[in-house]
C-alpha cells in the first residue's frame, strides 16, 4: 500500500459481540476507528458490517497494523484498547507486538505494509 490509499474496514461478527477497531501506523500514531467515538457503544452487528468511514492511509512509513478486540457479550472498555494501542506504539514493537490487554478480551490485527516512495 502507500499514501493516499483508501482502506475500507469491515467486521464479521458470528454471534452477538462487543469490540473496538484501532490501528498503529509506523510513525506510532493510533487512531480509533470503531466506535468512532470513545464514549459509544461497542456492539457488534452479526455477520458483515463495513465501518462508517474509510480510512486513507497518510505518509507515516513503514506500516499500518488494524486490531481488533473483542469481549464477547460484554461491552469492550474503549479506553483500555486505546491505552494499550498508544504502550504498543511507544514500546517500538507495534509491527509485531500484541496489545496488553485484558486475558478475557480477545485481539486479532493485520498488518499493511507501505512501498517506499
Amino acid at each position: 500500500a502507500r499514501k493516499g490509499d483508501l482502506l475500507q474496514l469491515e467486521t464479521v461478527a458470528a454471534n452477538p459481540q462487543h469490540g473496538v477497531v484501532v490501528s498503529v501506523d509506523g510513525r506510532g500514531a493510533v487512531t480509533l476507528h470503531w466506535p468512532s467515538d470513545p464514549g459509544a457503544a461497542t456492539e457488534l452487528e452479526v455477520g458483515a458490517k463495513l465501518l462508517p468511514d474509510a480510512y486513507t492511509l497518510d505518509d507515516a512509513p513503514k506500516f499500518e497494523r488494524f486490531f481488533l478486540v473483542t469481549t464477547g457479550v460484554a461491552p469492550t472498555d474503549v479506553s483500555t484498547v486505546v491505552h494499550a494501542a498508544e504502550a504498543l506504539a511507544a514500546s517500538g514493537d507495534a509491527q509485531k507486538g500484541d496489545l496488553a490487554v485484558p486475558r478475557s478480551y480477545d485481539q486479532t490485527s493485520f498488518l499493511v505494509v507501505k512501498e517506499v516512495q
